[in-house]
């Protein structure tokens, strides 16, 4: 769903003439169904009616260029904040996604690709806003069935308007992340006006946008048939939101529990919130330091689907080792593993039916 869709003109003389809050909250009360409180209205007139108007205004940009914000995307909590659409210079389909923050003051943060800033009055571990705008041009372009099939160009950046600091968020740490997705602060409109018109030479109005939001939400290659190549240390899934909070902490967690005090954490979500996708992520980053880790699924039907996906990249016998059911740890001597991922740990029996009389299978 678009709260707000229009062209480029259109979008100029809305943020210009009218108050585009007052726009943008109608908007979302119309194509949305639900009102917006008086915070995120002020950060609508900032981050629309001042930076992004002064963007847009560049007349680099086409006037028919197409404009979407507050893209939800279909299926997924994911909010893409600012859109913009057209064709490439060899007249390929291409959208440019900015991500907005109002953010003011950055610092470092011990999580990888993740920095501290204030939200709600403290502060609070985020992701990288390159990090945060790549993950979401990942997501259209492994789950939008359109962008998928038509090779949609897809160039995504964030826009700090409200900050000057360039030492944090642009340290050489970020580096790669910076490559794929650049971070523009106050001061920088030109700077994203030559990205922005680089890759938007021609505007064709609202329909590639419109094409994008109706596409069904199917996903390119299923998380399966690509867990060979992460096994092999190949990234297949580009983390979304709080998806790579959540695996950033598994990582440093498991490897703390070798020499402290052995630790549990426990991913609570509901069906389609990605706990698979971070369980075969942390599995095999986890492999690849060479921790004895292994993924237990109480049920055996996604053990079968594995076996097979996995034939053509390992052994057998080493999915077999890497994948296991619950009811074969009874009697595992201490320290036996490195670390064990459990998907559907509500699934865990508090007997086992294959050890000899029985054990908590938690235990």
């Amino acid at each position: 769903m678009i709260a707000y869709l229009a062209t480029k003109r259109q979008f100029v003389h809305d943020a210009q003439t009218s108050k585009i809050e007052d726009i943008m909250e109608a908007e979302v009360l119309n194509r949305l169904g639900h009102r917006v409180g008086q915070s995120e209205k002020m950060s609508w007139k900032n981050s629309l009616g001042t930076a992004m108007f002064n963007v847009m205004r560049s007349g680099r940009i086409p006037n028919d260029a197409g404009v979407a914000i507050e893209y939800r995307v279909n299926k997924f909590k994911s909010r893409i904040d600012f859109m913009v659409s057209g064709k490439g210079e060899t007249g390929n389909e291409a959208v440019v996604i900015i991500e907005q923050k109002q953010w003011e003051e950055v610092n470092f943060c011990n999580l990888n690709d993740h920095v501290l800033t204030y939200l709600g009055g403290s502060e609070r571990e985020v992701r990288h806003p390159s990090y945060q705008a790549r993950s979401y041009g990942s997501l259209l372009k492994m789950y939008n069935e359109y962008v998928y099939e038509n090779s949609v160009a897809v160039k995504s950046c964030a826009y700090l308007h409200n900050c000057f600091a360039r030492q944090v968020v642009l340290d050489s740490r970020f580096q790669e992340l910076l490559n794929h997705s650049p971070v523009f602060l106050k001061g920088g409109d030109e700077d994203l006006v030559a990205l922005v018109s680089s890759l938007i030479v021609e505007g064709t109005g609202t329909d590639i946008v419109e094409k994008i939001e109706k596409s069904p939400t199917l996903p390119s290659r299923q998380l399966a048939d690509a867990v060979g190549s992460m096994l092999l240390g190949n990234e297949e899934f580009v983390l979304i939101d709080d998806q790579k909070t959540v695996f950033e902490k598994i990582v440093p967690t498991s490897q703390g529990g070798l020499t402290g005090k052995k630790q549990v954490v426990v991913v609570d979500g509901g069906p389609g919130t990605g706990k698979s996708v971070v369980s075969i992520n942390a599995l095999a980053r986890l492999t690849s330091e060479r921790m004895n880790a292994r993924y237990i699924t109480p049920n055996a039907a996604p053990r079968a689907v594995f076996e097979v996906k996995l034939k053509g990249a390992l052994k057998t016998g080493q999915v077999r080792e890497l994948f296991s059911g619950s009811g074969g740890y009874a009697g595992m001597k201490t320290d036996t593993f490195d670390a064990l991922i459990v998907d559907e740990s509500h699934r865990l029996k508090l007997r086992s039916q294959y050890a000899k009389g029985g054990g908590n299978q938690i235990k």
